[in-house]
C-alpha cells in the first residue's frame, strides 16, 4: 500500500485543494487514523490513545457527525480506559450517556402511538407491537389516523386481519378521542400519517391528534438516515412530546450512526429496533453492550444485525414458553395462530 503523503499543498494548489472536512469522505479519515505515523515516531503509544483512534474510527464509519465521535472516543477513554476491550468501553459511555428502556417495560394498559416521516416503517412496527401483546396473551388494538393516503388503512388492515387484531379509523381529533376512550383496557397502538419534521404547518396542525389520543408518542426512524438529519428530525418530533425511539429497517442499512445520533440530539430512549418487515420477527432490545456491537462492527456482512435478530428470537422463545401454561384454551389457541399467520406478512 501506498505511504499516505502528509506534506501539505504549496503555491497556487493550496486554496484549490483545502477543503472542509465536512467534504472528506469517511474512507479517506478511516485511513488517515489507521495509517498517518505519530509526530514524534519513537514516542511510545498509550493504550488509551489507540483506543480513543480506534473508537473515533469505528463511530465515523458508522456515519457520526465527527464532533460526537471524537467526544464519544475522548469519553471512553476517560471512564473506561481500563475496559478489557473497545466494545465494553463503548458500552460503558453508552450507558452513562443513553437512555434504554423497550416498550415492553411501559405500563400495560397504555396507548402508544408511532409518529415519523413518510416510510419509516411505521405501520409494520405498530403491528409487531400489537402482535408481541397478543403472543403474550394481553389484549390488543390498532387505530390508524393514516386514512387520506392511498392504501394507508388496507396495509395496516391486512395485518390486523392476520393477527386477529380490531382495528379502527380515525380521521379527525373527536374520532380519535372516541376510540381511545373505548381502549381503557389493554394495549392500544396509533399509526400514524407521515409527518414532514421540516414542514412546521404540518407539526402543527397535527398536534391535536395527539393532545386527543392521550397515548405516549413514539418515534419511528429508519436506521440508516444520514446522522444530521436524524437528528434534527427527533428534535421536531420530540417538540411534538417523543420520549422515545424505535429504528427500523437495520436489515437494509450499512449505517447505523442515524439512530445513535437523534437519540443523543433529542434526549431520546432507545425503545427497540427493527430488523426485518415480517411482523413474527418483532422488535428487538437494545442495551449498552448490543449498540456498542453495532457500533464497532465491520462495515459490510451485518453481523450485529444478526446477533440482534438471533437474541430477539430468543427472547420471543422464551416469552413464549413462559405462557404456555396460560395460552391452554380459547384465547392462547388464537394468538398462538395469529401470530404464525401474521408470520408472513411484510411491509
Amino acid at each position: 500500500m501506498a505511504a499516505i503523503d502528509n506534506s501539505p499543498p504549496s503555491g497556487a494548489d493550496q486554496g484549490a485543494t483545502s477543503r472542509p472536512f465536512a467534504a472528506v469522505s469517511i474512507s479517506d479519515e478511516m485511513a488517515r487514523l489507521r495509517l498517518e505515523p505519530a509526530a514524534d515516531p519513537a514516542a511510545p503509544v498509550k493504550p488509551s490513545d489507540d483506543m480513543a483512534a480506534r473508537l473515533r474510527c469505528a463511530l465515523l464509519g458508522q456515519g457520526l457527525p465527527p464532533p460526537y465521535a471524537g467526544g464519544l472516543a475522548k469519553a471512553a477513554v476517560a471512564i473506561a480506559a481500563d475496559a478489557p476491550d473497545d466494545q465494553t468501553a463503548l458500552a460503558t459511555v453508552f450507558d452513562a450517556r443513553l437512555r434504554f428502556a423497550p416498550i415492553s417495560a411501559l405500563p400495560e394498559n397504555r396507548s402508544l402511538m408511532l409518529l415519523g416521516p413518510p416510510g419509516a416503517g411505521k405501520t409494520v412496527t405498530a403491528a409487531k407491537i400489537a402482535a408481541a401483546a397478543v403472543l403474550a396473551g394481553r389484549p390488543a388494538r390498532l387505530i390508524t389516523t393514516d386514512t387520506v393516503r392511498a392504501g394507508g388503512v388496507e396495509q395496516l388492515a391486512s395485518l390486523a386481519r392476520a393477527m386477529r387484531i380490531e382495528l379502527s379509523e380515525a380521521g379527525d381529533p373527536a374520532a380519535l378521542a372516541r376510540h381511545c376512550r373505548q381502549s381503557a383496557e389493554g394495549l392500544t397502538v396509533i399509526d400514524t400519517n407521515g409527518l414532514n419534521a421540516y414542514d412546521g404547518d404540518m407539526l402543527i396542525a397535527f398536534g391535536p391528534m395527539i393532545e386527543a389520543a392521550g397515548a405516549t408518542p413514539i418515534l419511528v426512524l429508519p436506521a440508516g438516515t444520514d446522522a444530521i438529519d436524524a437528528a434534527e428530525s427527533a428534535i421536531a418530533f420530540a417538540e411534538l412530546g417523543a420520549r422515545h425511539l424505535i429504528a427500523t429497517r437495520l436489515d437494509v442499512a450499512l449505517r447505523f450512526g442515524g439512530m445513535l445520533t437523534a437519540a443523543a440530539a433529542a434526549d431520546l430512549t432507545l425503545a427497540g429496533t427493527g430488523f426485518s418487515a415480517k411482523v413474527a420477527d418483532g422488535l428487538a432490545a437494545l442495551n449498552p453492550m448490543s449498540l456498542a456491537r453495532l457500533m464497532l462492527r465491520e462495515i459490510g456482512p451485518v453481523t450485529g444485525v444478526e446477533a440482534l435478530a438471533n437474541e430477539a428470537s430468543e427472547a420471543a422463545e422464551a416469552t413464549e414458553a413462559a405462557e404456555v401454561a396460560d395460552t391452554t384454551g380459547a384465547t392462547g389457541s388464537t394468538g398462538s395462530t395469529a401470530t404464525t399467520e401474521a408470520t408472513e406478512v411484510t411491509s
